[in-house]
């Protein structure tokens, strides 16, 4: 009987063992092309988000919800042809990129020149997840820059322990102006396991803490005068799990302070989306139908999209009939978002459950 009782106990201990023991992430928990994911930002910046370790209970539950976001995560070539080029180009493997990101201009935001509408290229392949360059509009004129050395963001498997650096230096003629160009430097460590909560729910993760220090460089051909500065540097804390796509909280500052705290939602609040819904449609499922119905009584032109909760799209379209029908058999088990746009921007989105 004693003997009976000890196997027992070595069995629970080793279950217990193997329920709060680590994740381990891969290549395929991180973005693909055509995902679509959501993102609430929060005024907490003053919370601890710097302390970790083994086996941490990080709550973060208390997050609100200063505005959202929508990402849309595009293939290489639905983008500007001068990019595709540069990036979809099967001769340089080096540089093939996976998928397309529409990220801000803070990382480039300077007093020289302008750059607007810029789109990340990332490659994602079984060993590791970076950027492999960036395309923009420079002073007006769609540019493509090539990093001679991948920025990486992760190695994998990624899991406790687990660190790496990486340089990477673009540069970029600029009509009328001269040269530009950065050098970036990444280095990445699993500095932390365990759960996370969010107002999104409770996950098992793992935490990066990320630094990265950049120094621009410009050269200004009417002055024949060239300068470069450094950025401060920046530290980034991602909380990551598996099959998310994204992390699930993200917390990014400089100077040893947070300024931007960002977290994974799985639907857009109506009451805090970028324009009024006003009432203007309404939605609702059908289980044994296996039909999602929305009802558009004013017969506007709408675009109408359907997600998984990972952010896949199942359905995308357009009508303006006066009761749309969207039928599918992947309505058949899990939970989806229905979100429909009209042409004035207002939006209307639902959680839709079989």
């Amino acid at each position: 009987m004693r003997t009976i009782n000890f196997i027992l106990f070595i069995c629970l201990i080793f279950i217990a063992k193997i329920s709060f023991s680590q994740i381990t992430i891969n290549n395929n928990d991180m973005p693909s092309a055509g995902n679509v994911f959501f993102t609430a930002k929060a005024s907490q910046i003053s919370l601890d988000y710097a302390t970790t370790g083994q086996n941490m209970t990080w709550d973060f539950s208390m997050l609100d919800t200063l505005s959202t976001k929508t990402d849309t995560i595009r293939t290489v070539l639905s983008t500007n042809a001068v990019y595709v080029a540069m990036f979809n180009n099967i001769f340089d493997q080096e540089h093939l990129a996976s998928f397309a990101y529409q990220g801000d201009n803070s990382n480039l935001s300077n007093n020289f020149i302008q750059i607007d509408n810029v789109y990340y290229f990332f490659q994602n392949t079984n060993n590791h997840y970076s950027i492999v360059g960036f395309g923009a509009v420079v002073n007006g004129v769609p540019t493509a820059a090539k990093y001679n050395d991948p920025e990486k963001y992760f190695d994998f498997p990624l899991n406790y322990g687990t660190s790496d650096s990486s340089v990477s230096i673009w540069s970029i003629s600029v009509p009328n102006f001269g040269y530009y160009g950065q050098t970036i430097r990444r280095n990445f460590k699993v500095d932390g396991w365990g759960t996370i909560t969010t107002p999104a729910g409770t996950f098992q993760c793992i935490r990066v803490k990320n630094l990265i220090n950049t120094r621009d460089t410009f050269y200004i051909d009417s002055l024949s005068f060239g300068t470069a500065f450094n950025r401060p540097e920046q530290t980034e804390y991602v909380w990551i799990t598996t099959g998310e796509g994204i992390p699930v909280l993200k917390a990014t500052g400089s100077n040893g302070n947070i300024t931007n705290v960002s977290y994974k939602i799985y639907s857009l609040p109506s009451a805090i989306s970028s324009k009024n819904q006003n009432n203007f449609v309404n939605g609702y499922y059908v289980p044994y139908l296996k039909t999602v119905f929305v009802e558009n009584p004013t017969e506007k032109n709408l675009f109408l999209q359907i997600f998984s909760i990972n952010g896949s799209i199942i359905y995308s379209g357009k009508s303006n009939k006066n009761i749309i029908k969207i039928q599918n058999n992947k309505f058949k088990t899990g939970v989806f978002i229905l979100q429909v746009t009209d042409k004035t921007g207002n939006r209307f989105v639902k959680k839709i459950a079989p």
